[in-house]
């Protein structure tokens, strides 16, 4: 049991913070998530990078065929409250219309 577990400025996430990982979620909704109208299949989409490594749908996780969705990620988090928090705030940025009734479950 850690000696800041849930207690004095380790327990709550500030109200900033919340707000940042909201943040935080929303930018990573849009650097993962390749909008409709650019998911077509031609050779566009595929790139390689200066390294050498081939690119599919410019490098986005999620495309019009395999959209974000709740059932498609894992969320893991620390047993602290604030991280907890933090990762809620996160997960709030990333469905901001919700989740369709679908659960996603915070491994702690």
């Amino acid at each position: 049991n850690h000696a800041a577990g849930g207690r004095g400025v380790f327990g709550q996430l500030s109200q900033l913070g919340l707000l940042q990982m909201v943040d935080l979620g929303n930018q990573l909704r849009e650097e993962l998530h390749l909008d409709d109208e650019d998911s077509d299949t031609g050779d566009d989409n595929h790139h390689e990078d200066e390294h050498g490594n081939k690119h599919i749908l410019g490098g986005k996780l999620f495309h019009g065929k395999a959209p974000l969705h709740p059932q498609r990620i894992k969320v893991t988090s620390t047993n602290f409250p604030r991280t907890v928090q933090s990762v809620q705030g996160l997960l709030v940025g990333l469905f901001p219309e919700g989740t369709d009734g679908h659960h996603v479950e915070i491994d702690v």
